[in-house]
């Protein structure tokens, strides 16, 4: 099966839900964590270094809170490939990636503790691939 940009993005995706599977008592308390918020750039950074940036673009806008809000845009096609575009959904506000007006083309960051986040996504990442391959 060929890795593509969208399939590999449903795998960080759900990646992403697995962490925070919430267990019953948060359920009857309402407390259910939103597993999106603050892993854009995460998310969006794993799929572009997995596939080499190939025919991707990263961009960031800020949204509601003054945030920024990363995904990935393919050139060829301009589609946009937003792994966490669903944070905003769940708290009921518009998702930046909606609206390129004011988007800013960019670049990975360099920062060490953004390098440890997507390291660390992509061994939780690889470890539900091997899953997958077991089922």
């Amino acid at each position: 099966m060929e890795m593509t940009p969208q399939l590999l993005a449903v795998f960080i995706r759900n990646t992403l839900l697995m962490r925070t599977s919430p267990n019953e008592i948060m359920r009857q308390l309402e407390l259910i964590p939103n597993p999106f918020y603050g892993e854009c750039y995460v998310a969006s950074a794993l799929l572009y270094e997995m596939l080499d940036g190939k025919n991707m673009e990263l961009w960031k806008k800020k949204d509601y809170k003054n945030e920024f809000h990363w995904w990935i845009k393919l050139v060829d096609t301009g589609e946009i490939i937003d792994i966490t575009a669903e944070q905003y959904s769940i708290d009921k506000k518009p998702c930046p990636s909606a609206d390129s007006d004011g988007a800013i083309k960019a670049d990975l960051m360099w920062f060490p503790s953004y390098k440890t986040r997507v390291k660390k996504l992509k061994k939780e990442l690889m470890d539900y691939i091997n899953i997958k391959k077991l089922m």
